[in-house]
């Protein structure tokens, strides 16, 4: 039997994949200690690592020098739209609307499916008349094209759908395999 995963083996695979990972909690960050034990020494000996004891800090944004000519970003948006309207390029919303205007006049359907051909003189030369070809099973199509007004049989399709699965075909995958297939990613 082919097997599946429902909504039990879903729901114990990501119980035993939140345990292979360390939960992030507020208000705490990486435990790594990048700073040497003379750096740290050295500045807090400078620097009692309080902001209300740092003398002449700046108390809005507008008193800091921009020295480096940084953009906010109401500046860097209006930027680009200038940019962007002075070149000719199209916006993502007008793209679309472009494409989907495009793709609503596309005949997309290539086959139409008939009981019985219709006269080859009123057909449609652009398209693929699938006709039943009168079977036993009756799941063979004949393919037909409309050429100078004549048919022509352009080839013929069986619809099998033997060897696809079906519900039944499936189980379940246990807990005992999900465990085996973790175990089988650890080094």
């Amino acid at each position: 039997m082919a097997k599946r995963l429902d909504d039990n083996g879903l729901l114990y695979l990501l119980s035993k994949l939140l345990l292979m990972f360390v939960r992030m909690e507020p208000g705490k960050g990486l435990s790594t200690n990048d700073l040497t034990n003379d750096l740290k020494a050295m500045i807090l000996g400078q620097f009692s690592g309080s902001w209300n004891d740092l003398d002449d800090k700046p108390t809005n944004v507008s008193t800091w020098i921009n020295d480096a000519n940084y953009q906010t970003a109401l500046q860097v948006s209006g930027a680009i739209s200038t940019a962007l309207a002075a070149s000719g390029f199209q916006t993502a919303t007008q793209v679309e609307a472009l494409i989907d205007a495009a793709l609503s006049t596309l005949d997309t359907d290539i086959f139409i499916v008939v009981d019985t051909l219709p006269l080859a003189s009123t057909a449609n030369p652009n398209k693929i008349y699938l006709a039943p070809s009168g079977g036993p099973e009756g799941n063979t199509m004949e393919e037909w094209v409309a050429v100078n007004g004549h048919w022509e049989k352009f080839g013929s399709v069986d619809i099998s759908l033997d060897g696809y699965f079906n519900e039944s075909n499936l189980v379940p995958i246990t807990n005992g395999e999900i465990d085996a297939m973790i175990a089988s990613l650890s080094p």
